[in-house]
C-alpha cells in the first residue's frame, strides 16, 4: 500500500508531507492547485525523467520520497520479479534527488539504484489510470494477476515463488561449481603436461 509521500523543494512546494490510509483516498482541488505536481512526483519516483525545472526556485536540490508497506503477496511478487529472489521486507522507501543542474540520484531502501530498478518497481507497485486503461488488459503480466486473483491463488503463488527462488539459487551455485571444476581440470592438465616435459628431459 502507498503510505506516504514527502516532497522537499519540489516545484512549488518547500515541504509537503502526505499520508494515505486504507481504502479510497481522494486528492481534490481547483485547477492549478498542484494535483498534477503530486502525480508527477510519483512518476519521478517510479523512474520518470528528471529536469532542473523540478527544483524549487532558489533551492539547490529537490527531494521526492515515497513509503510503501508490503503485504506477503507483494513481497513475494517483488522478490520474484525485481529483487532476484531476495525478500524486500515489509516496507519499501523510494527516494529521488535532483540538483539544480538537472542531475539526479535514486535510492531504494537507502541503497543507490538505477532508473530501471525504479521502473520495474513502478510496474509492480502502482497503477496510474487514465484514458488508455483498456491497454492494461493486453499485458500478459496483468492478465496473470487477474487470473491468479480470480482463482484465489495468492498462497500457492507465494509458495511457488519461494521454491523458484531456491531453484534459481541452486542453479547459480551449480554453475559456479561447474566453472570451478573446469578451471581445476584445466590447471591439472597443464601441470600434467609440464610434469611430462620435465620427465622427458630427465634432468639431473
Amino acid at each position: 500500500m502507498f503510505q506516504a509521500l514527502r516532497l522537499t523543494d519540489y516545484v512549488l512546494f518547500d515541504r509537503l508531507d502526505l499520508e494515505f490510509g486504507p481504502g479510497l483516498n481522494v486528492i481534490s482541488g481547483e485547477t492549478g492547485a498542484g494535483k498534477s505536481i503530486l502525480l508527477g512526483a510519483l512518476g519521478l519516483l517510479l523512474g520518470g525523467e528528471a529536469a532542473a525545472e523540478l527544483v524549487r526556485s532558489g533551492a539547490e536540490r529537490a527531494v521526492a520520497e515515497a513509503l510503501f508497506s508490503l503485504d506477503r503477496d507483494a513481497r513475494s511478487r517483488l522478490a520474484e520479479a525485481v529483487f532476484g529472489g531476495e525478500d524486500p521486507g515489509e516496507e519499501l522507501v523510494l527516494r529521488r534527488e535532483i540538483t539544480s543542474s538537472g542531475r539526479s540520484r535514486s535510492y531504494v531502501n537507502g541503497a543507490m539504484a538505477n532508473l530501471q530498478l525504479l521502473r520495474s518497481l513502478g510496474e509492480e507497485l502502482v497503477q496510474i489510470h487514465g484514458q488508455a486503461d483498456n491497454r492494461l488488459l493486453v499485458r500478459p503480466a496483468q492478465q496473470l494477476e487477474l487470473l491468479d486473483a480470480f482463482g484465489a491463488l495468492g498462497d500457492r503463488r507465494s509458495t511457488f515463488a519461494a521454491l523458484l527462488a531456491r531453484s534459481r539459487q541452486a542453479e547459480r551455485r551449480l554453475e559456479s561449481l561447474e566453472k570451478a571444476l573446469a578451471a581445476f581440470n584445466s590447471e591439472q592438465e597443464l601441470l600434467r603436461f609440464q610434469l611430462q616435459e620435465i620427465d622427458s628431459t630427465a634432468p639431473r
